[in-house]
């Protein structure tokens, strides 16, 4: 996502005379074709679908479009609009939570619920209560912290425990 997203940007940019409209319209393009690469793909091609970089490359698109978003609007002065963004990303996640198994082929039509989740929330920005005082809370911000070096460091680990048990990687 990021060697491809910023070249097809560069390309929106000069074949589009460098035109805002023009831009988005790349941007929601690119997005929409990975999202539908990903629908297509997730029931005949589970594990290919969901570790390529094309098919999961809408839900990091999803956070690029808020950001182009968030550079051309004002911030929220309509205080329920605000709220009612936290809430309902709060909802979808836990939604996600709770209906996402095994079962279900992810990401798929699934993932749009911790994606869109997640936007909302975010776009709801910092003056949200919820926001402010659950999500930017001491115990969540730690949460944050730690989850990404958690998550880079859990598969070794499970795989060097996998080999010495004397299973396979």
């Amino acid at each position: 996502f990021y060697i491809v997203w910023p070249v097809l940007l560069g390309l929106a940019w000069r074949f589009g005379g460098g035109k805002g409209r023009s831009m988005l319209a790349w941007m929601w393009a690119v997005t929409l074709l990975s999202f539908l690469i990903n629908v297509l793909g997730v029931h005949r091609h589970a594990t290919a679908t969901f570790y390529s970089p094309l098919p999961r490359m809408w839900e990091l698109a999803a956070g690029a479009l808020l950001a182009w978003d968030a550079l051309r609007r004002e911030p929220h002065r309509n205080v329920f609009r605000r709220e009612l963004r936290s809430v309902s990303g709060l909802v979808l996640i836990g939604l996600g939570l709770v209906l996402i198994s095994k079962g279900k082929a992810f990401p798929g039509f699934w993932g749009l619920l911790p994606v869109l989740g997640a936007c909302l929330c975010i776009s709801a920005g910092p003056g949200a209560w919820l926001n402010r005082h659950l999500l930017g809370s001491r115990p969540m911000v730690w949460v944050g912290l730690i989850s990404y070096p958690l998550y880079l460091w859990h598969w070794p680990v499970l795989a060097f425990a996998r080999i010495l048990e004397g299973g396979e990687a």
